[in-house]
Protein backbone atom coordinates (compact mmCIF):
# COMPACT_ATOMS: atom_id res chain seq x y z
CA UNK A 1 0.00 0.00 0.00
CA UNK A 2 1.54 3.38 -1.03
CA UNK A 3 2.26 5.95 1.65
CA UNK A 4 -0.19 8.89 1.91
CA UNK A 5 0.60 11.80 -0.36
CA UNK A 6 3.15 14.00 1.41
CA UNK A 7 4.42 17.34 0.12
CA UNK A 8 7.55 17.04 2.27
CA UNK A 9 8.41 13.57 1.01
CA UNK A 10 7.86 14.65 -2.61
CA UNK A 11 10.41 17.45 -2.24
CA UNK A 12 12.90 15.25 -0.39
CA UNK A 13 12.77 12.69 -3.20
CA UNK A 14 12.98 15.42 -5.84
CA UNK A 15 16.09 16.88 -4.22
CA UNK A 16 17.67 13.42 -4.05
CA UNK A 17 16.98 12.80 -7.75
CA UNK A 18 18.31 16.23 -8.69
CA UNK A 19 21.58 15.61 -6.87
CA UNK A 20 21.93 12.04 -8.18
CA UNK A 21 21.37 13.03 -11.82
CA UNK A 22 22.58 16.62 -11.75
CA UNK A 23 24.65 16.55 -14.96
CA UNK A 24 22.03 14.79 -17.05
CA UNK A 25 19.23 17.01 -15.76
CA UNK A 26 21.28 20.14 -16.40
CA UNK A 27 21.91 19.04 -19.99
CA UNK A 28 18.19 18.48 -20.53
CA UNK A 29 17.39 21.88 -19.02
CA UNK A 30 20.07 23.56 -21.15
CA UNK A 31 18.58 21.88 -24.23
CA UNK A 32 15.39 23.85 -23.53
CA UNK A 33 16.87 27.04 -22.07
CA UNK A 34 19.66 27.79 -24.58
CA UNK A 35 17.28 28.95 -27.36
CA UNK A 36 15.89 31.58 -24.96
CA UNK A 37 19.41 32.71 -24.02
CA UNK A 38 20.56 32.93 -27.63
CA UNK A 39 17.37 34.70 -28.65
CA UNK A 40 17.66 37.35 -25.94
CA UNK A 41 21.39 37.88 -26.52
CA UNK A 42 20.88 38.08 -30.28
CA UNK A 43 18.02 40.53 -29.84
CA UNK A 44 20.10 42.76 -27.60
CA UNK A 45 23.50 42.55 -29.29
CA UNK A 46 22.14 42.62 -32.83
CA UNK A 47 19.51 45.34 -32.54
CA UNK A 48 20.14 47.00 -29.20
CA UNK A 49 16.60 46.17 -28.13
CA UNK A 50 15.83 44.81 -24.69
CA UNK A 51 12.86 42.70 -23.72
CA UNK A 52 10.94 45.28 -21.77
CA UNK A 53 7.17 45.51 -22.12
CA UNK A 54 7.29 49.24 -21.41
CA UNK A 55 9.46 50.11 -24.42
CA UNK A 56 7.60 49.59 -27.69
CA UNK A 57 5.25 47.44 -29.70
CA UNK A 58 8.21 46.25 -31.78
CA UNK A 59 10.03 45.02 -28.71
CA UNK A 60 6.92 43.26 -27.45
CA UNK A 61 6.35 41.61 -30.83
CA UNK A 62 9.88 40.24 -30.91
CA UNK A 63 9.83 39.20 -27.26
CA UNK A 64 6.45 37.46 -27.29
CA UNK A 65 7.67 34.25 -29.00
CA UNK A 66 10.51 34.00 -26.47
CA UNK A 67 8.10 34.48 -23.57
CA UNK A 68 5.75 31.80 -24.93
CA UNK A 69 8.64 29.41 -25.54
CA UNK A 70 9.91 30.02 -22.01
CA UNK A 71 6.56 29.08 -20.53
CA UNK A 72 6.27 25.97 -22.69
CA UNK A 73 9.82 24.77 -22.01
CA UNK A 74 9.33 24.71 -18.24
CA UNK A 75 6.21 22.58 -18.61
CA UNK A 76 7.84 20.41 -21.27
CA UNK A 77 10.67 19.38 -18.98
CA UNK A 78 8.19 17.52 -16.77
CA UNK A 79 7.39 15.25 -19.70
CA UNK A 80 11.08 14.74 -20.42
CA UNK A 81 11.87 13.75 -16.84
CA UNK A 82 9.15 11.08 -16.66
CA UNK A 83 11.49 8.54 -18.29
CA UNK A 84 14.25 9.19 -15.78
CA UNK A 85 12.04 9.08 -12.69
CA UNK A 86 10.15 6.06 -14.00
CA UNK A 87 13.37 4.08 -14.44
CA UNK A 88 14.47 5.05 -10.94
CA UNK A 89 11.12 4.04 -9.42
CA UNK A 90 10.95 0.64 -11.11
CA UNK A 91 14.61 -0.29 -10.80
CA UNK A 92 15.28 -0.16 -14.54
CA UNK A 93 18.57 1.03 -16.07
CA UNK A 94 18.67 4.79 -16.48
CA UNK A 95 17.79 5.77 -20.06
CA UNK A 96 20.38 7.64 -22.09
CA UNK A 97 19.70 11.18 -23.28
CA UNK A 98 19.38 9.80 -26.81
CA UNK A 99 16.73 7.31 -25.68
CA UNK A 100 14.80 9.97 -23.78
CA UNK A 101 14.74 12.36 -26.74
CA UNK A 102 14.03 9.64 -29.33
CA UNK A 103 11.10 7.99 -27.55
CA UNK A 104 9.17 11.10 -26.49
CA UNK A 105 5.73 11.72 -28.05
CA UNK A 106 6.90 15.17 -29.11
CA UNK A 107 3.80 16.40 -30.96
CA UNK A 108 1.41 15.13 -28.31
CA UNK A 109 3.45 16.78 -25.57
CA UNK A 110 3.57 20.02 -27.53
CA UNK A 111 -0.18 19.96 -28.16
CA UNK A 112 -0.95 19.23 -24.50
CA UNK A 113 1.43 21.96 -23.36
CA UNK A 114 -0.05 24.57 -25.69
CA UNK A 115 -3.61 23.68 -24.73
CA UNK A 116 -2.79 23.74 -21.03
CA UNK A 117 -1.07 27.12 -21.33
CA UNK A 118 -4.02 28.64 -23.23
CA UNK A 119 -6.57 27.31 -20.72
CA UNK A 120 -4.58 28.56 -17.73
CA UNK A 121 -4.01 32.01 -19.26
CA UNK A 122 -7.69 32.37 -20.18
CA UNK A 123 -8.64 31.22 -16.69
CA UNK A 124 -6.28 33.71 -15.05
CA UNK A 125 -7.73 36.52 -17.15
CA UNK A 126 -11.21 35.40 -16.07
CA UNK A 127 -10.91 36.47 -12.42
CA UNK A 128 -7.72 34.47 -11.63
CA UNK A 129 -9.41 31.66 -9.67
CA UNK A 130 -10.46 29.64 -12.76
CA UNK A 131 -6.86 29.74 -13.98
CA UNK A 132 -5.55 28.43 -10.66
CA UNK A 133 -8.14 25.64 -10.71
CA UNK A 134 -7.24 24.60 -14.25
CA UNK A 135 -3.50 24.79 -13.52
CA UNK A 136 -3.93 22.53 -10.50
CA UNK A 137 -6.20 19.98 -12.19
CA UNK A 138 -3.79 19.75 -15.13
CA UNK A 139 -0.57 19.68 -13.10
CA UNK A 140 0.16 15.99 -13.97
CA UNK A 141 -0.91 16.37 -17.61
CA UNK A 142 2.43 16.30 -19.43
CA UNK A 143 3.81 13.51 -17.28
CA UNK A 144 0.67 11.46 -18.00
CA UNK A 145 0.96 12.12 -21.75
CA UNK A 146 4.46 10.63 -21.72
CA UNK A 147 3.73 7.91 -19.16
CA UNK A 148 0.52 6.45 -20.58
CA UNK A 149 0.77 7.57 -24.24
CA UNK A 150 -2.93 8.40 -24.48
CA UNK A 151 -4.51 11.20 -26.48
CA UNK A 152 -4.40 14.73 -25.12
CA UNK A 153 -8.10 14.64 -24.33
CA UNK A 154 -7.85 11.33 -22.46
CA UNK A 155 -4.75 12.54 -20.63
CA UNK A 156 -6.58 15.69 -19.47
CA UNK A 157 -9.41 13.56 -18.11
CA UNK A 158 -6.90 11.26 -16.42
CA UNK A 159 -5.09 14.25 -14.91
CA UNK A 160 -8.30 15.53 -13.36
CA UNK A 161 -9.13 12.07 -11.98
CA UNK A 162 -5.70 11.81 -10.35
CA UNK A 163 -5.88 15.26 -8.73
CA UNK A 164 -9.42 14.81 -7.49
CA UNK A 165 -9.30 14.20 -3.74
CA UNK A 166 -5.78 15.70 -3.45
CA UNK A 167 -6.42 19.21 -4.77
CA UNK A 168 -4.68 21.21 -2.02
CA UNK A 169 -1.56 19.05 -1.91
CA UNK A 170 -1.23 19.24 -5.69
CA UNK A 171 -1.77 23.00 -5.57
CA UNK A 172 0.94 23.42 -2.93
CA UNK A 173 3.44 21.23 -4.81
CA UNK A 174 2.84 23.17 -8.02
CA UNK A 175 3.10 26.60 -6.41
CA UNK A 176 6.23 25.73 -4.43
CA UNK A 177 7.87 24.25 -7.51
CA UNK A 178 7.54 27.61 -9.26
CA UNK A 179 8.13 29.97 -6.35
CA UNK A 180 11.24 28.35 -4.87
CA UNK A 181 13.09 28.32 -8.18
CA UNK A 182 11.89 31.79 -9.19
CA UNK A 183 12.98 33.34 -5.89
CA UNK A 184 16.41 31.68 -6.17
CA UNK A 185 16.85 32.96 -9.74
CA UNK A 186 15.86 36.49 -8.77
CA UNK A 187 18.26 36.48 -5.80
CA UNK A 188 21.11 35.35 -8.05
CA UNK A 189 20.24 38.09 -10.55
CA UNK A 190 20.19 40.70 -7.78
CA UNK A 191 23.66 39.65 -6.62
CA UNK A 192 24.93 39.81 -10.22
CA UNK A 193 23.78 43.45 -10.44
CA UNK A 194 26.38 44.34 -7.82
CA UNK A 195 29.08 43.52 -10.39
CA UNK A 196 27.53 45.44 -13.27
CA UNK A 197 24.29 46.44 -14.92
CA UNK A 198 24.94 45.55 -18.54
CA UNK A 199 22.06 43.90 -20.40
CA UNK A 200 24.17 40.90 -21.47
CA UNK A 201 25.21 40.30 -17.86
CA UNK A 202 21.59 40.55 -16.75
CA UNK A 203 20.52 37.95 -19.31
CA UNK A 204 23.30 35.56 -18.31
CA UNK A 205 22.64 36.11 -14.60
CA UNK A 206 19.08 34.95 -15.18
CA UNK A 207 19.76 32.14 -17.67
CA UNK A 208 22.49 30.32 -15.73
CA UNK A 209 20.59 29.75 -12.46
CA UNK A 210 17.37 29.14 -14.40
CA UNK A 211 19.07 26.32 -16.30
CA UNK A 212 20.63 24.80 -13.17
CA UNK A 213 17.42 25.00 -11.14
CA UNK A 214 14.82 24.27 -13.82
CA UNK A 215 14.84 20.52 -13.00
CA UNK A 216 13.87 21.34 -9.40
CA UNK A 217 10.75 23.04 -10.74
CA UNK A 218 9.84 19.97 -12.81
CA UNK A 219 10.92 17.04 -10.62
CA UNK A 220 8.30 17.58 -7.88
CA UNK A 221 5.56 17.46 -10.53
CA UNK A 222 6.91 14.17 -11.89
CA UNK A 223 7.30 12.59 -8.44
CA UNK A 224 3.83 13.85 -7.50
CA UNK A 225 2.30 12.27 -10.60
CA UNK A 226 3.87 8.88 -9.91
CA UNK A 227 2.55 9.06 -6.34
CA UNK A 228 -0.94 9.95 -7.55
CA UNK A 229 -0.95 7.04 -10.01
CA UNK A 230 0.18 4.64 -7.27
CA UNK A 231 -2.51 5.90 -4.91
CA UNK A 232 -5.25 5.50 -7.51
CA UNK A 233 -4.13 1.93 -8.27
CA UNK A 234 -4.17 1.20 -4.56
CA UNK A 235 -7.71 2.55 -4.17
CA UNK A 236 -8.96 0.46 -7.08
CA UNK A 237 -7.54 -2.75 -5.62
CA UNK A 238 -8.71 -1.98 -2.07
CA UNK A 239 -12.44 -1.18 -1.81
CA UNK A 240 -12.16 -0.24 1.86
CA UNK A 241 -9.50 2.38 1.16
CA UNK A 242 -11.52 3.96 -1.65
CA UNK A 243 -14.34 4.65 0.78
CA UNK A 244 -12.12 6.34 3.35
CA UNK A 245 -12.19 10.15 3.27
CA UNK A 246 -9.03 12.22 2.94
CA UNK A 247 -8.45 13.58 6.44
CA UNK A 248 -4.86 14.71 6.20
CA UNK A 249 -3.58 18.23 5.86
CA UNK A 250 -1.60 19.62 2.91
CA UNK A 251 1.74 18.22 4.09
CA UNK A 252 0.45 14.76 4.90
CA UNK A 253 -0.14 15.29 8.61
CA UNK A 254 -3.30 14.76 10.59
CA UNK A 255 -6.02 17.33 10.40
CA UNK A 256 -9.71 17.89 10.05
CA UNK A 257 -11.48 16.79 6.84
CA UNK A 258 -11.42 19.48 4.18
CA UNK A 259 -13.68 20.01 1.19
CA UNK A 260 -11.88 19.22 -2.05
CA UNK A 261 -12.13 22.19 -4.37
CA UNK A 262 -11.16 20.04 -7.34
CA UNK A 263 -14.12 17.67 -6.98
CA UNK A 264 -16.84 20.30 -6.87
Amino acid sequence: MPAPLSVTRIYVESLRLWRAHFLRLTILAAFLEVPILLGELGLHLGTGLTIDSRRSITTNTVALPLAIYGSLSHHFLSGLLEKLVGAERHGHPNPTLREILRELPWWRLLGADLLMTVLVVVGLVAFVIPGLLVATWLTPLLVIVNLERKSVRESMKRSYELVRGHFWRVFIVGILALLVVQVAVELFSAVAHWFGDGRALTILAHAVPATLLMPMAALPIVVLTFDLVALMKSRRTSPSSSAAPDTTGPAGGAGSPARDVGSS
